[in-house]
């Protein structure tokens, strides 16, 4: 049955242009009007043509398209995953637990691994609880760990590189964004931390982070949602209501299936804009202050430029002019010098352990200045 639906879900916009092609040539056969024959054709080739451009995602775009499947009691579980008040969802903070997590590509299997999560973050083994410098580790998958084993994430590496200087908290989780870590700086860090002149903040900034602080994306309805209203951050509420999807139990499975083609994400997908750019930076500006009040320095760990990212230049730009620390990975001479298939999980995108082994090395000189 899960197959089914995994089908279904991953696949159904190609297998329905596929039925709708086959049933256009099939109807073009049975008219004898030439006009209309060639109207049905044309029409049939159009879904051909999409048939065909989500099969080519399926074989050559393993990391966008559902070729890719993940299970696993990590996927799907409410108790990791589910609804958080003030953070649209997340891992529930009055327990401790074990979740498993596998990907699968085509017949490889990526990963399989095992994620510990206590108190609704994900564990940094031999961490040193006691130590009165902290540093915070905020973001999404990439610092959370995704695809890793508790032991190779960002912050557990920080933490054996820096010989446990630090007590290292990993706040970050898979699919937040910079909205979720203003959130949690709000409500955990600045409200429970004591002054500190020596603590460290890290934020890990990924382009996509532009549309998740906008309410783009469709797993974070409910997420905190910021505007920038007379040059001032103001913080809205949640992205939406519950009463806002009322949606038929149909539209909403359509809508998913449309969510997860080729042709919606190559074409109709979200879009950056200016605002969402200037939002962002709000963001990370106003984290930065915060952080300030207790003695808590952030640095902002920024990737390389890619193809495409129009506001990439003007966001760092933004950061620089109101005084924040910025760590470019493209200066990193242990990444550099990695080959590139090294760097990311193949057919998952997330980095490796090696990759986070080496920004590790990067970030605890920086910090450290050791």
């Amino acid at each position: 049955m899960e197959g089914l639906k995994s089908i279904i879900y991953f696949y159904g916009t190609g297998i329905s242009a596929l039925i709708l092609s086959l049933t256009l040539i099939w109807a073009s056969f049975k008219t004898a009007r030439f006009f209309l024959k060639q109207m049905i054709l044309s029409v049939a080739a159009v879904f051909v043509a999409v048939f065909l451009y989500e099969s080519w995602g399926f074989f050559f775009k393993p990391h966008y398209s559902r070729s890719v499947k993940y299970s696993g009691t990590f996927f799907g579980n409410e108790w990791i995953t589910g609804s958080k008040k003030n953070y649209g969802f997340g891992p529930r903070e009055d327990t401790t637990l074990q979740c498993s997590a596998q990907c699968q590509w085509q017949d490889t299997l990526v990963y399989d691994v095992i994620y510990t999560i206590t108190k609704g973050q994900r564990d940094v083994p031999g961490n040193n609880i006691r130590a009165k410098r902290k540093a915070y580790f905020l973001g999404c998958s990439f610092v959370f760990g995704d695809g890793l084993n508790d032991s190779c994430t960002l912050p557990a590496y920080f933490n054996f590189i820096t010989r446990r200087q630090f007590n290292v908290q990993n706040m970050a989780f898979s699919g937040y964004g910079p909205h979720q870590a203003l959130k949690l700086v709000e409500e955990k860090i600045v409200k429970n931390a004591l002054p500190s002149d020596s603590s460290v903040a890290v934020y890990y900034f990924i382009y996509e982070h532009l549309l998740r602080a906008a309410g783009k994306m469709p797993w974070d309805v409910y997420g905190p949602h910021y505007e920038i209203e007379n040059d001032s951050l103001v913080y809205k509420g949640p992205f939406h209501s519950e009463q806002d999807f009322e949606t038929s139990y149909f539209g909403k499975r359509i809508a998913s299936v449309w969510q997860h083609s080729m042709l919606y994400r190559g074409f109709f997908g979200p879009q950056e804009t200016k605002t969402d750019a200037d939002r962002v930076a709000a963001i990370v500006v106003r984290m930065n202050h915060l952080l300030r009040t207790r003695g808590v320095k952030l640095l902002v760990i920024v990737p390389e430029k890619e193809n495409g990212q129009k506001y990439y230049d003007a966001f760092c730009q933004s950061l620089r002019k109101n005084g924040l620390d910025l760590f470019y990975i493209a200066s990193c001479d242990n990444i550099r010098n990695k080959m590139p298939q090294q760097l990311f999980i193949k057919g998952d995108g997330h980095p490796t352990a090696l990759f986070n082994e080496a920004l590790a090395e990067c970030l605890a000189q920086h910090i450290t200045g050791n």
